[in-house]
């Protein structure tokens, strides 16, 4: 097995980021408003400021900080590579063996944009579908998708977690 600088503290702490806003968002949802103008009319009291300000705060607070640590990855010597064959300053070897990370990440955020198809729906909306006159082929309920991504992402993980094993036998001169 390839020695591996520890990772553990960083995935507890990209999943702690990411439950935190679903679950900011489903009890946002449970606070729906009552018509269209409440997030512009109501505020908060200690504040005095409106709570749709604080609604928008939510993704934009994200997206400044997401840059602060741009920043600081620069500032210690982490910066993202632009390309898979830079070398990492810190291990001497190319990006190529991290460059997984970018694109398990792409994945993440490709998830995000499919949940937030979810937005709006109510669960009887999950099992219904759509008419056939209004679809190219495709007659799926919307559970039925999103069943068949988790399915598929098995498979996949599957694959590729055979597919390295198969290759490191190889590489280390194991046969089957």
């Amino acid at each position: 097995m390839m020695n591996r600088l520890s990772r553990e503290d960083v995935w507890i702490l990209a999943e702690r980021l990411m439950m935190s806003i679903f679950e900011a968002a489903r009890r946002v949802d449970e606070l729906s408003p009552e018509f269209p103008d409440e997030w512009i009319e109501a505020r908060d009291p200690k504040w005095n400021i409106q709570v749709g300000d604080f609604l928008n705060q939510l993704s934009s607070h994200s997206l400044e900080h997401r840059h602060e640590i741009t920043s600081v990855r620069a500032a210690i010597g982490r910066s993202r590579p632009t390309d898979p064959r830079d070398m990492d300053p810190h291990t001497g070897k190319p990006y190529s063996s991290t460059w997984y990370h970018w694109r398990l990440l792409e994945a993440v955020l490709r998830r995000a944009e499919m949940v937030s198809e979810l937005v709006g729906l109510t669960d009887n909306d999950l099992d219904k579908k759509p008419s056939p006159d209004l679809v190219a082929g495709n007659e799926r309920s919307i559970r039925e998708v999103c069943e068949h991504v988790l399915t598929m992402q098995e498979w996949m993980l599957s694959v590729i977690e055979t597919g390295l094993s198969e290759y490191r036998k190889t590489k280390s001169g194991e046969v089957n």
